[in-house]
């Protein structure tokens, strides 16, 4: 996923924890922005939509916003 972020310019996306039904990633804003310029609530359903399709189970984003960037918390129903 890391790849696909930068290419569709949405910025540069990290994993920081990962557990057996929650994933934590930091999103890092472009070089030139001071402040999130737009919504980041499509990377968060792009992610929540992946892993649904990776573990077949509902998924949910919610989003933190940080100062240099922003947390997603992805979430998915115990098998």
């Amino acid at each position: 996923m890391p790849s696909f972020f930068e290419r569709a310019g949405w910025g540069k996306i990290e994993k920081q924890k990962e557990s057996k039904t929650q994933w934590k990633y930091e999103l890092q804003l472009m070089s030139d922005e001071k402040k999130p310029a737009f919504s980041r609530h499509l990377e968060a359903g792009f992610l929540a939509g992946q892993f649904e399709l990776l573990y077949g189970t509902v998924a949910e984003a919610t989003m933190e916003k940080k100062r240099n960037g922003i947390k997603l918390h992805i979430h998915i129903d115990p098998f």
